[in-house]
C-alpha cells in the first residue's frame, strides 16, 4: 500500500505543518512503509493529486488529508467511490468536526495509530455534481463559518475562538433565508428559516452539535431545521445547540424540527452562499443525497465510531 499524506499549509494557520512532515518522515522510514509527503499549493490541489494517484496505479493507496474537515472533503473528491482508495484525516485545521464522531481522538494524531488503522465502509454525502462528509450549513450556520473563516485569518484572534466569534458577530445582523425544501416522502418546507443543518456527521462549528442523532453509516442524511426566530429564543437556544440537547427542549418544539431522509431538494430565491464542511460555494438549489457505504475510511487503531443513539425524528 502507498501511504500519501497531503499537508494543508494553511490548516491551523500553519503552526503544526513543519512538526508533522518531520514526524511522518521519521516513522514511516522506521517502517518502511511507501509514502509520499505532499503539500498542496492551492484549492483543489488535494482533489487533484487524488485522482491522478488512483488513475496512474492499480495499488491500494491510503491519503491521509492534513489539515481540516475542508481539506478532508477536497480529498476524498479525487476519488470518492474508487474501492482502491482508502481516506483518513490527519485533524490539524481549526475546525475539526468529522474526528469528533469517533472515540479517542487523539490517535488521529498519532502516526503509528494512523498507519495501522482499519478500514470500515462510510457513507457520504452527494451534492449537486460533488461530494462532502460531514455536513452542510445554510443560513446562519453557513453565515457564521464565512465570517469565521476570515476571522482565522486574523493574528489578533485565536483560532479557538474564531467560530464564537463569528456567532457574535452575526447574531447583530438581520436572522432568516427563504427555504424551499423538499424531502424524499414529500415533506415540504416553503418560509424564511435560521438555519438548516444537512448532515452525516454530529458535529459542525468546531464542536456544536447540530444534528446529534446523526449516524455515518444508516444511510440516511439528518436535518435540522431551526424557524427564524428572535435573538432571546437564540440566546436560549445556543447552549443546548452546542451540546446537542435541543431537541430534548419541550419549549424549542416549536422552532425546532428534525428529519432523516436518504436525499432533500433546496431551491432558494437567488443565489446565496452554502457551508460544505466548512467551505463555501454560492448557488440557487443544491440536490442532496446519501450514498450508503461509499467510502472506504481508515480509523486509527484504538479508535472506533461513536454509537449514535436512534430515535424517532422529531416533526414539529
Amino acid at each position: 500500500m502507498i501511504h500519501h499524506f497531503l499537508i494543508n499549509p494553511a490548516a491551523g494557520k500553519g503552526t503544526l505543518v513543519e512538526a508533522l512532515k518531520n514526524k511522518i518522515a521519521r516513522i514511516c522510514e522506521e517502517r518502511g512503509v511507501h509514502y509520499r509527503i505532499y503539500t498542496t499549493t492551492r484549492p483543489g490541489d488535494a482533489t487533484a493529486y487524488v485522482h491522478a494517484a488512483v488513475e496512474s496505479s492499480d495499488e491500494r493507496q491510503r491519503f491521509y488529508a492534513c489539515g481540516g474537515d475542508g481539506t478532508l472533503c477536497e480529498t476524498i473528491n479525487g476519488a470518492p467511490l474508487c474501492e482502491k482508495a482508502e481516506f483518513a484525516v490527519i485533524p490539524i485545521g481549526t475546525g475539526n468536526d468529522f474526528e469528533k464522531n469517533f472515540t479517542a481522538p487523539e490517535n488521529f494524531f498519532d502516526i503509528e495509530h494512523q498507519l495501522n488503522g482499519a478500514p470500515v465502509k462510510l457513507d457520504i454525502i452527494r451534492y449537486n455534481d460533488r461530494y462532502a462528509l460531514n455536513m452542510l450549513n445554510i443560513g446562519f450556520d453557513c453565515n457564521v463559518a464565512k465570517k469565521t473563516g476570515e476571522i482565522k485569518r486574523s493574528p489578533l484572534i485565536p483560532s479557538g475562538l474564531a467560530y464564537v466569534t463569528g456567532v457574535a458577530i452575526n447574531f447583530c445582523k438581520p436572522f432568516g433565508t427563504h427555504m424551499h425544501i423538499t424531502m424524499a416522502d414529500g415533506t415540504e418546507i416553503d418560509e424564511s428559516l435560521m438555519l438548516t443543518a444537512i448532515a452525516n456527521g454530529c458535529f459542525c462549528g468546531g464542536g456544536f452539535k447540530a444534528t446529534p442523532r446523526a449516524s455515518l453509516t444508516d444511510g440516511l442524511l439528518d436535518l435540522c431545521v431551526i424557524k427564524k426566530l428572535s435573538r432571546a429564543k437564540f440566546i436560549g437556544l445556543i447552549g443546548s445547540y452546542k451540546k446537542g440537547t435541543h431537541l430534548e427542549l419541550e419549549k424549542a418544539k416549536e422552532y425546532i424540527s428534525y428529519y432523516q431522509t436518504p436525499s432533500v431538494r433546496f431551491r432558494f430565491d437567488k443565489p446565496i452562499n452554502i457551508c460544505i464542511d466548512g467551505e463555501i460555494e454560492m448557488t440557487d438549489h443544491v440536490d442532496i443525497a446519501a450514498v450508503p457505504g461509499a467510502l472506504t475510511f481508515s480509523i486509527p487503531q484504538g479508535s472506533a465510531l461513536v454509537t449514535t443513539q436512534k430515535e424517532p425524528a422529531i416533526i414539529s
